[in-house]
């Protein structure tokens, strides 16, 4: 039988319709893209076809980012008032219960525990599970989804400070002197000999690196994958009071008791940069999650945020007391601990706001340690004296999940692949660095270093004038020299005078040997245009007391008198030769 042809089935318009278009606000907002100078590749074709290949990909890169957010329908709910007179901090969690759904409803819980308390907590980079330490030795796992119990035990002594590996499988816990390493299971699996007395902990997801201050101002960064140590640096500030670390470069960032902020790198063993925060000191440090916000407290009652880019001050909260701890979420919102309750502000989205945008009270005899949002949730827990409390805090969670970031909703499957792909992708420690655009970049002169210190510029041409002004000196005296020569005819010197002259002569050349003897003087250290002169009292004091003894020995020299040396006349030679005439005569009659 003959088979009949297939009729094309005519798709509706809505499917016809081209493939939208990014706007150009959209593609502005991704790109990161800037063009290579092409002056020093006009022999070298290769090159530039690599460049300008190099340059297509990121093109498309961008356009790709920003044609994917087209399909991130779902936005952020955040509390907006319906009126102008009406405030959004006044809204307490029981009215935003009533109004949640059932799914956000049930995440709020509490755990009471006042005789193990006070308690720090984090959680997974997924969002499934949460670790949480008491300060007398109480370690557990929770399951957030099924809210069932993974792990606990007792470890006898206290925990400082918590953090998840990078998978949910892995914890490591700081306690009294090192550093443990656990399973979900909370059993122990290593013991990292290398840290000791560590206060706070960072672990770097895309470098497979645990960070660790130390007790006496110490911070080291080990390998995970192979367990060696990559750095060791000593901060001279003594033990940090907390620690985060930059998403975009990897550089960890310190506060201290007296108002700094340092940036470190396993690369160099002094600080990348340091800025002045605080008056009296900073208590904790939080970043944003783009990596160009930082967000510092301190006991001034003042919270700044810092623009990265720019090393500037933002904004700055004014509140009566001091901010214990902050913290930022997902979509950039900051919530900081003021005398046991908890503030929410749009700092850095909106910078000019006065009043914050939510105040959570229910902590109010608690005394607060630890906070931390959820990933993709718009929930906070709250780590306190009598247990943890969780809180919703609407539109805190990022809506749309990347399947290339660590994915809540991730199978059984992708679980076990995620930890091969991360050991592939995984960057070396010399990629921390404060400037991430000079990888791809040209070496225009490749004989010459990237940067130079102004130090050595400014020695160098010193020592260029210095040069150039001697040798002229010299060339001038030589002339001088020569002309003197030609205009002075030889005089007769009586033998008196010539004795005299070569006295002097004489002294001059010992003086000068003794000069010579003497330690030379230790140069003035130049950074750049100052020049430190150290205790310049002293010094002046010294060369004044050499130059009056020098002056004194020389009056001495002149008032002692001098003995003159006896000249032999022609009647002691005359004297001398009959002697020995006759002593000549006496020996050869003898003979």
């Amino acid at each position: 039988m003959d088979e009949k042809p297939q009729e094309s089935v005519a798709l509706p318009e809505k499917f016809n319709k081209p493939h939208p278009h990014p706007s150009k606000q959209s593609i502005q907002k991704y790109d990161r893209t800037k063009k290579t100078n092409s002056e020093g590749m006009k022999r070298n074709n290769k090159v530039k076809q690599f460049f300008a290949q190099m340059e297509k990909n990121k093109q498309s890169a961008t356009y790709g980012a920003a044609q994917a957010e087209l399909l991130a329908v779902e936005e952020a709910g955040y509390l907006k008032p319906e009126n102008k007179g009406e405030c959004t901090y006044k809204v307490t969690q029981e009215e935003i219960r009533r109004k949640v759904d059932i799914q956000t409803a049930n995440q709020t819980w509490r755990y009471v525990n006042e005789q193990l308390g006070p308690y720090k907590l984090d959680y997974s980079r997924n969002g499934r599970s949460m670790a949480m330490g008491s300060r007398k030795g109480h370690l557990a796992v929770i399951n957030i989804k099924t809210k069932e119990l993974m792990g606990e035990i007792q470890l006898g002594e206290a925990v400082k400070d918590i953090t998840f590996c990078h998978d949910d499988k892995w914890i490591i816990v700081a306690q009294k002197k090192y550093c443990y390493m656990y399973t979900n299971q909370c059993v122990e699996v290593h013991k990292m000999r290398d840290n000791e007395y560590v206060s706070c902990l960072q672990f770097l997801p895309l470098h497979m690196l645990i960070v660790c201050s130390g007790k006496a101002g110490s911070i080291t960064w080990q390998d995970i994958s192979t367990g060696k140590l990559v750095g060791r640096v000593y901060n001279r500030k003594g033990e940090a009071t907390s620690m985060t670390q930059n998403p975009n470069n990897g550089v960890v960032l310190t506060s201290h008791s007296t108002g700094i902020v340092q940036m470190w790198s396993p690369n160099s063993n002094s600080y990348l940069a340091k800025m002045f925060c605080h008056v009296g000191g900073t208590n904790s440090l939080a970043m944003d999650p783009t990596g160009n916000y930082l967000i510092s407290t301190g006991n001034d009652n003042k919270t700044h945020v810092w623009d990265l880019r720019t090393y500037g001050q933002v904004t700055s909260i004014v509140n009566k007391k001091t901010a214990t701890a902050c913290q930022v979420s997902q979509s950039s919102l900051v919530a900081l601990v003021v005398n046991s309750n908890v503030q929410f502000w749009e700092c850095i989205e909106k910078p000019h706001k006065k009043k914050p945008y939510m105040i959570y009270e229910g902590c109010f005899k608690d005394e607060i340690d630890n906070i931390k949002y959820l990933p993709y949730e718009d929930v906070l827990g709250i780590g306190h004296k009598n247990g943890i409390n969780t809180i919703i805090v609407p539109g805190s969670g990022e809506p749309n999940i990347d399947s290339k970031l660590p994915n809540p909703m991730e199978t059984t499957k992708s679980q076990l692949e995620r930890p091969v792909r991360m050991l592939l992708d995984k960057l070396s420690p010399s990629t921390i660095m404060l400037n991430t655009e000079s990888f791809g970049a040209i070496n225009r002169n490749p004989k010459n270093p990237l940067k130079r210190s102004m130090i050595e510029v400014l020695d160098r041409q010193k020592q260029k004038q210095l040069y150039k002004e001697r040798k002229g000196k010299k060339d001038e005296d030589d002339e001088a020299e020569k002309i003197n020569e030609e205009d002075e005819e030889p005089q007769k010197v009586s033998e008196d005078e010539q004795e005299d002259t070569d006295k002097e002569e004489n002294r001059e050349v010992e003086k000068d040997t003794k000069a010579k003897k003497k330690r030379r003087p230790r140069k003035k250290k130049e950074y750049g245009k100052l020049k430190i002169n150290r205790d310049n009292k002293i010094l002046l004091a010294k060369k004044e007391r050499r130059a009056e003894k020098k002056k004194l020995e020389e009056k001495d020299n002149e008032d002692r008198p001098q003995k003159k040396r006896k000249v032999q006349t022609t009647s002691d030679l005359n004297e001398s030769v009959g002697a020995l005439d006759r002593f000549y005569e006496v020996s050869t009659k003898t003979k």
